[in-house]
């Protein structure tokens, strides 16, 4: 509106005239003050604009907001900056933008993954993602999206690191079917999780045979979406995998292929990581 009125050549004053006062004009343009219906009606006549394009501007600009929101999220999550994405998050979620739909379900998935990393709380971290799949779905025509099944990974994830290891395979396997349901999925790293997770969660609990075919899968998975994401880890899982089935040979060169994945990737710490496992599952000599 500010804009608008410079364009015009028209002062706040003169704006105002027969509609309202300049203060409320001041207050409009600072986005303090939200007008009704019948004084923005008169304000587009004045400024010879259609009432529908200082909407459209508005939307505009929400979606501009709620991307770059999530962007920072995930920039944050990726450095592991969890305390600093936690005091971000919880400014956030006031934001009327982020309190209903899939925007407060983002929210509120980040913000268990805080609550886990930050608070230390594991439980009210998994009671917080169980909620989140169950919002609106009651609402007509409701389907789990993405961002559903992204929070029933991580809550399935958590699972697995506490132990609840029925209800976390269950979860991944349900993640995996809705994924199967999605007309499009925008995220393909998405199924990479729920293969590196359950695969994972099979070596815990010793079905090493499981665990290497889902590794092999998730495997060619990344050779097919050409990504490196997770195919280290992938690489890694398989070489676990081959060493606890007596298979040293083999798990050595998977072993090797997941450090030369993650020298290209320049992570160092896994590099070293998976040189110490190797050396502790096939022994010094080997």
């Amino acid at each position: 509106m500010k804009n608008i009125r410079k364009r015009a050549g028209m002062s706040q004053k003169e704006l105002a005239a027969g509609i309202c006062s300049q203060a409320q004009i001041s207050k409009i343009e600072k986005d303090d003050e939200i007008p009704s219906a019948i004084i923005l009606n008169e304000i587009s006549k004045k400024l010879g604009v259609d009432m529908n394009y200082f909407f459209d501007i508005q939307q505009s600009h929400k979606i501009e907001y709620i991307n770059s929101v999530k962007n920072e999220v995930i920039h944050l999550e990726k450095l592991k900056k969890y305390n600093e994405l936690y005091e971000y998050i919880l400014k956030v979620k006031k934001n009327p933008f982020f309190q209903e739909g899939k925007n407060l379900k983002f929210i509120i998935w980040h913000e268990a993954i805080c609550i886990h990393y930050v608070e230390k709380d594991s439980l009210k971290a998994m009671e917080l993602l169980k909620q989140g799949p169950h919002l609106n779905l009651n609402e007509k025509g409701h389907r789990y999206s993405e961002v559903d099944i992204q929070i029933m990974t991580s809550l399935a994830v958590l699972q697995k690191e506490l132990g609840i290891n029925e209800e976390s395979e269950s979860n991944f396997h349900k993640a995996l079917d809705l994924l199967k349901q999605l007309p499009k999925v925008s995220d393909q790293n998405i199924e990479l999780k729920i293969l590196f997770g359950l695969a994972q969660l099979y070596t815990e609990t010793n079905r090493f045979q499981d665990s290497l075919l889902l590794s092999q899968k998730g495997i060619r998975l990344c050779d097919e979406i050409e990504t490196l994401y997770l195919l280290g880890h992938f690489q890694y899982q398989v070489g676990e995998n081959l060493a606890k089935l007596g298979r040293h040979n083999e798990a050595k060169q998977a072993f090797n292929r997941s450090c030369l994945i993650f020298q290209l990737q320049d992570n160092q710490q896994y590099v070293k990581l998976v040189k110490e496992n190797e050396d502790e599952l096939l022994g010094t000599n080997n």
